[in-house]
């Protein structure tokens, strides 16, 4: 029975549940945001930065790890989870699958050439470098 006690895993068997809780989170934060977006009808990129500390306090939770890769995992399932915000977002709510089309809009929205989106750009840069530094016990 120690596979599903966390304080006697070993430390590769904590990345391994590391993962798998950083994917979920993932997933979950990107859910909880497209319906946000949904209800309110805004785009609302400073959650961004909400959802890369939650992230990266369950791996480090969970995970308890010192090596650098708890803090590549935390920014890696960052940057998913801020991806998987503008699929769940068309795919739910537009019924739009074309995955073309959606990666042509995360790409148009992201980097348009106005203020909002080079805020959005600075926050998301930010909350990847915040997942990064926060993911392991340092």
């Amino acid at each position: 029975m120690n596979v599903y006690n966390l304080k006697n895993l070993k430390n590769k068997q904590r990345f391994q549940v590391a993962i798998i809780v950083a994917i979920v989170s993932a997933i979950a934060f990107a859910l909880l945001y497209a319906i946000v977006k949904n209800m309110l009808h805004m785009h609302i990129p400073y959650l961004y930065i909400a959802f890369a500390y939650g992230i990266s306090e369950l791996i480090k939770k969970v995970g308890r790890g010192v090596a650098v890769k708890f803090s590549y995992l935390g920014a890696i399932a960052t940057a998913l989870c801020i991806v998987l915000t503008y699929f769940f977002y068309f795919i739910l709510f537009y019924g739009v699958s074309d995955i073309a089309f959606i990666l042509q809009y995360i790409i148009r929205d992201i980097f348009t050439l106005n203020i909002s989106g080079l805020i959005e750009i600075g926050l998301i840069i930010y909350s990847i470098y915040l997942a990064y530094y926060n993911s392991r016990i340092i």
